[in-house]
């Protein structure tokens, strides 16, 4: 016998695909959410910068600490952009301590592991080249390095790239498992390609951007960024 009304159907990551003019709409949604509340979008990017920065400034070495941490981080901010879409409905708007509601998901670890350990690895093979460079009669083979590295690491970061870039939040707050997560971040990245290519060019002008001012957009730049990632994956799997 059939009770209604019927329980909701379990999250399994199922994506979608978007079409490629859906980047300028993810970010225009971005800077929608960035605008509606300037001033407190502000204070959270510096106090996230602050929290990125001062360990790294006191104690060199923290960065890797600081790579392994990069999933909460992303799944507080997807969580902050959240709340803050359904302000209106819920009557309360997120807080800096709804940033670090992530850290209660410890599993988010995995992603943060195969990330370090793979920056970790690009690095050794780069000091690995350079003192190659440094040996006598080795510059054949240190060009021959340099091309070779810089035509693989797209091929090796392109695919580990796809499987974290939406894993926190199928992570946290949809508790997927870490595997499942992965998978599903991959082949939605794989359906979306032209509409991420996209995203990943536009974003990067606002990273040039931030440069050029020396670090004064940051502030802006920086929820408005997440925002529009957090707009994708909206889209992508289906109201995330």
């Amino acid at each position: 016998m059939t009770h209604f009304p019927l329980p909701p159907a379990a999250f399994t990551g199922e994506s979608r695909a978007n079409p490629a003019d859906a980047a300028l709409d993810w970010l225009a949604r971005g800077w929608a959410l960035f605008a509606e509340d300037k001033f407190r979008w502000c204070l959270l990017a510096l106090l996230f910068s602050a929290l990125a920065a001062l360990p790294v400034a006191l104690y060199p070495r923290a960065l890797w600490l600081f790579f392994m941490l990069m999933p909460f981080f992303a799944a507080g901010w997807h969580e902050l952009c959240r709340m803050a879409e359904t302000a209106e409905e819920t009557g309360r708007r997120p807080l800096p301590g709804d940033f670090f509601a992530a850290f209660t998901a410890p599993l988010l670890i995995v992603p943060g592991i195969l990330g370090a350990g793979a920056l970790w690895l690009l690095w050794t093979i780069f000091l690995l080249m350079l003192s190659i460079a440094a040996a006598p009669e080795s510059s054949v083979i240190f060009w021959l390095a340099l091309v070779l590295y810089a035509f693989f690491l797209p091929v090796l970061m392109l695919p580990l790239g796809m499987a974290l870039l939406f894993a926190p939040p199928l992570i946290y707050p949809r508790r997927l498992p870490p595997g499942r997560a992965l998978k599903a971040s991959f082949t939605a990245c794989r359906k979306n390609l032209a509409p991420l290519f996209f995203l990943a060019l536009l974003l990067s002008l606002l990273a040039f951007a931030t440069l050029l001012s020396l670090g004064l957009l940051l502030p802006i730049a920086l929820p408005v960024a997440f925002a529009a990632w957090r707009a994708a994956c909206y889209d992508i799997f289906i109201a995330l």
